[in-house]
């Protein structure tokens, strides 16, 4: 069991922020990962996330890169998820 982010509405936000910012993931993956957030299922969120935009290739920007590795290490997701954007 993880314990609770010290600022929620962050992470939404967050979340929010990259998934609008995605250009190429299905909007049925999208919605998968917001039903995650909307749970407070933080890491499995990012690591779905992270797992998807590797399996359909889809390019991300430096900066969004770095927000996603920024969220990654505040929520102690598993570097292999993040190390996914960039193999």
């Amino acid at each position: 069991m993880t314990s609770e982010p010290t600022n929620p509405g962050h992470l939404v936000h967050e979340f929010h922020f990259i998934i609008d910012s995605v250009v190429g993931l299905p909007e049925g993956d999208k919605e998968r990962i917001e039903d995650l957030v909307r749970v407070g299922e933080w890491q499995i969120a990012l690591e779905n996330l992270c797992t998807q935009l590797h399996e359909y290739d889809v390019k991300v920007s430096p900066d969004l890169l770095s927000k996603i590795s920024e969220l990654g290490r505040e929520l102690k997701v598993a570097e292999r998820y993040r190390n996914l954007l960039t193999s």
